[in-house]
């Protein structure tokens, strides 16, 4: 049970030991708002899933939450239980209000790599819009703490939870560390707490230096962000044009003001740039459908035999289909002589595939000529 600051409003998560939906071995959680007037609501979440930590902001008016399977989802919510904002899914299992409540620090600790986003509320009054001011990485968090002016925060590698590398970092609220303390190797640091001082003993400043200038809808990347390392690539399919694709994150989705932002964009298109915008995807996924050159390749790299014929590989959508069935046969005759060379016996037919291995080499040499 957690209580908003006023003390009006408790938010209550009930946990079952069994999934109704069979999809959780750990049960169910559902999330249910009350208030002292006597109303009561249960909060719609998009995202079926656990729920992973929820925090009230210091004006006692809204909360966010984070949950769902990974990625997680993040959303906003007033004292009503509506959603207001949606933060998208990333890797995420805890949420932060700094004592101020202008920025919600959103982060994945623990079993997570230490991503941290920071989001702070746009000057539209109409709306409760909000952007991604910072986006940085803490590792090997435990343990995160707003500084009393909610302006600066620490992050601590703690025992039990982490028992090597203990220490904790102070941090300003663009993602730049200004502190360091590391723990001696024979000792532990079990706990980081800064000391109570009221938030009217510090002046307004403005939520993050430079915020103005420099956030973005879908988020500015400040402080210790690192560069993204490259997708890996098979070395068998390295130096290809057109090897197969795909998304490695491709459940994850965006912040409502980027859907919004994608929307307004589509919505000021005329329809003949649609039209066209969506014949130009259709074209690009009919190209993506027929075997390309590199999945012939995997298949021939395997034996010398088909190693050779490759070369004589064209590009010729019609003959592909052959090509591959040819490859596939010569990869096989290959297997087969190295049994016979390992002293293994042959079945007449096994023979008789060995003795085709040149017809089939005239073959796709025909093709190629085609």
């Amino acid at each position: 049970m957690t209580w908003n600051k006023k003390g009006n409003a408790l938010i209550v998560m009930a946990l079952t030991e069994v999934d109704s939906t069979g999809k959780s071995y750990y049960g169910e959680t559902n999330l249910y708002l009350v208030l002292t007037n006597g109303d009561s609501f249960l909060l719609p979440l998009a995202k079926p899933g656990p729920v992973y930590h929820v925090d009230w902001n210091p004006n006692s008016s809204e909360f966010c939450v984070v949950y769902g399977y990974m990625p997680a989802k993040a959303t906003l919510y007033n004292i009503k239980g509506e959603a207001l904002f949606d933060f998208g899914t990333g890797p995420r299992n805890e949420v932060h209000y700094n004592p101020r409540g202008d920025i919600i620090c959103i982060c994945g600790f623990g079993n997570l790599r230490g991503n941290v986003e920071f989001w702070s509320p746009t000057s539209n009054k109409q709306k409760r819009e909000l952007i991604r001011v910072a986006h940085f990485n803490a590792e090997d968090t435990t343990l995160f703490r707003w500084a009393p002016d909610g302006r600066h925060f620490a992050s601590a590698t703690t025992a039990p939870r982490l028992r090597v590398n203990n220490g904790y970092k102070l941090w300003d609220s663009s993602g730049h560390v200004i502190f360091e303390h590391k723990t001696p190797a024979e000792q532990e640091m079990w706990e980081v707490a800064w000391r109570p001082v009221p938030i009217s003993a510090f002046p307004e400043t403005a939520a993050i230096a430079g915020q103005a200038q420099n956030a973005v809808a879908g988020g500015p990347k400040g402080g210790a962000q690192k560069p993204q390392p490259a997708a890996y690539v098979p070395p068998h399919l390295r130096g290809q044009t057109n090897r197969p694709q795909f998304k490695l994150h491709d459940d994850e989705e965006p912040a409502s003001n980027v859907k919004d932002q994608q929307d307004n964009q589509d919505a000021n298109l005329s329809k003949a740039a649609l039209k066209n915008r969506k014949k130009r995807e259709a074209a690009k996924k009919s190209q993506e459908k027929p075997p390309s050159a590199a999945q012939l390749s995997a298949a021939a790299a395997a034996s010398s035999t088909g190693s050779k014929a490759l070369d004589m590989v064209n590009s010729d959508a019609e003959n592909q289909k052959k090509i591959k069935n040819i490859l596939k046969k010569l990869e096989q005759i290959n297997a087969l002589k190295q049994k016979m060379s390992a002293g293994e016996k042959l079945e007449s037919n096994q023979l008789e595939k060995i003795q085709k291995e040149q017809e089939l080499l005239q073959e796709l040499e025909d093709l190629q000529l085609d």
